[in-house]
């Protein structure tokens, strides 16, 4: 499955928001080999997509969205979609294009008033190897459409069993800060990433006689407990906790065709190894799968990638996301000057901490 664009409107704090993850024209000797599909080379879209924001710009809440409008298509539960809307008073809908396992674009479009589905539609669009997404997009024909459904309406469900929606979840992964990606691991892998994270670690094993718990052996003798992925009294840095969760996401890149979206899960550990990683999770992509990668951190923008591949959050009266190639057209350009020096416009405002000393003496007084 492959994320081609979305488009939502009243849900959590995005208003008319529109995001797209395709790119105009085909570059040569890219880092990123197959951002098309290959038997449709015309057919273009952003396999790797690193999403950078100031804080509460939009960067989690924009993969809640997506997690739970993937939610409500497999499990055809309407609660996944009503507890996202900011204003009840008001409509809100989503439209998001995908191309799935047929090699085919479709786009589900979704009207909700009253807390429940006012119109639900499947387009589909045939790609030919000629075709572009953007050609796709003039093509789309109806696929499926009910309207007026109502809270446990039996409809839902025989709309979205079809044969191409069923397939949506396969090998797709949402990774959230302080959630825990799976209570099974790769032994080899946790075992390579723990000690890079930490070399006082000794070794990881996995235990005999419980399932799902794990041994990290320190050279002091030290044991930390790992069980049913949550740590037993817990000592260990919050990089190595987050090394845990890492290895997982690996495990699971490593296993799966499909979409992954890691949220800073990679925060407290020092700048090369994030770097590091990225390029590792990169590396073990299926050609059809796509990365979605948040992160504060900036010198991720010196990394060998396309220009395509950052996208901005931006916030102002509204969440908006801003493409670098859009403004710097030839992809030989390191963007992070143009971040410092917030061409973008996504650095956050520091003017009223200036007023902080002045207010701290005023609270002394």
């Amino acid at each position: 499955m492959i994320l081609m664009n979305l488009k939502v409107n009243n849900f959590y704090e995005f208003n008319n928001f529109d995001i797209n993850f395709s790119y105009p024209k085909k570059i040569k000797d890219s880092t990123i080999p197959y951002e098309y599909l290959e038997e449709k080379p015309n057919f273009r879209f952003k396999r790797v997509n690193i999403i950078m924001g100031a804080n509460a710009t939009g960067k989690t809440i924009f993969g809640q969205t997506l997690y739970n409008i993937f939610r409500f298509l497999i499990d055809k539960d309407t609660k996944h979609l009503t507890k996202m809307i900011d204003n009840l008073q008001m409509e809100a809908n989503f439209e998001i294009d995908l191309v799935l396992s047929d090699l085919n674009l479709y786009r589900v479009k979704c009207i909700i008033e009253n807390e429940e589905i006012k119109t639900l539609t499947i387009e589909k669009s045939t790609i030919t190897k000629k075709n572009s997404y953007e050609d796709c997009c003039k093509k789309f024909k109806i696929y499926a459409n009910i309207d007026k459904i109502k809270k446990g309406d039996r409809r839902l469900k025989l709309f979205l069993t079809l044969e191409s929606i069923e397939d949506l979840f396969t090998g797709i992964l949402f990774a959230f800060p302080g959630e825990i990606v799976d209570k099974n691991y790769n032994i080899k892998i946790l075992n390579l990433i723990l000690k890079t994270f930490d070399p006082s670690i000794k070794e990881v094993v996995e235990s005999l006689e419980v399932e799902d718990t794990y041994h990290i052996v320190f050279k002091t003798g030290k044991t930390v407990i790992v069980q049913d992925g949550e740590i037993l009294k817990n000592s260990l840095s919050k990089g190595t906790e987050e090394g845990i969760e890492i290895a997982n996401i690996i495990d699971n890149i490593r296993k799966n065709r499909g979409l992954y979206f890691i949220d800073e899960k990679i925060s407290y550990v020092h700048s090369e190894l994030e770097i590091e990683i990225l390029n590792q999770m990169i590396n073990l992509m299926d050609s059809k799968s796509q990365l979605f990668f948040t992160t504060h951190n900036t010198d991720i923008l010196e990394m060998n990638l396309p220009i395509h591949s950052f996208t901005f959050f931006k916030k102002e009266e509204k969440i908006e996301a801003v493409y670098p190639e859009s403004i710097y057209k030839r992809n030989d350009r390191s963007i992070i000057n143009a971040v410092k020096n917030d061409v973008f416009n996504t650095i956050p405002k520091t003017d009223l901490l200036y007023e902080l000393e002045e207010v701290c003496y005023e609270s002394e007084q």
